[in-house]
C-alpha cells in the first residue's frame, strides 16, 4: 500500500471518528444517551479488526428516530441540526462507498 492510498484511508477514518463523536455528543445533550429505544447500549457502530466498519445504517436509523421525535414534540430547529447530521453522515457514506469501488 502506498502513502496515497495510507493517507486517503487514515483521512476516512478520521471523519468516520468525527461524525460518530458528534451524534454522540448530540444525543447525549439532548437527552438521548440512556434512551434504549433510540440507542441500543449493545450496539457499537465502530468494529475494528482486521476490517473496520462503520454501522451506516444504524448510525442513520438512531438519527430518524430522534428527528421523528422532535418534530412532534414541537422542537423544529434541533430536527433541522439531525437532519445536517444525517445529510452529512450520507455524504461520507457515499465517499466511503465511492472510494470501495476504485
Amino acid at each position: 500500500m502506498d502513502k496515497a492510498n495510507m493517507h486517503e484511508i487514515y483521512s476516512l477514518l478520521n471523519k468516520i471518528e468525527k461524525i460518530d463523536h458528534e451524534i454522540a455528543e448530540f444525543l447525549c445533550q439532548h437527552g438521548y444517551g440512556d434512551r434504549p429505544d433510540i440507542v441500543d447500549p449493545e450496539k457499537s457502530l465502530i468494529k475494528a479488526g482486521v476490517l473496520l466498519t462503520y454501522d451506516f445504517n444504524a448510525a442513520r436509523d438512531v438519527l430518524q428516530k430522534v428527528v421523528i421525535e422532535q418534530a412532534e414534540e414541537g422542537h423544529p430547529e434541533t430536527s433541522m441540526s439531525v437532519l445536517v447530521l444525517l445529510r452529512r453522515l450520507g455524504k461520507l457514506g457515499e465517499e466511503i462507498s465511492g472510494q470501495n469501488k476504485q
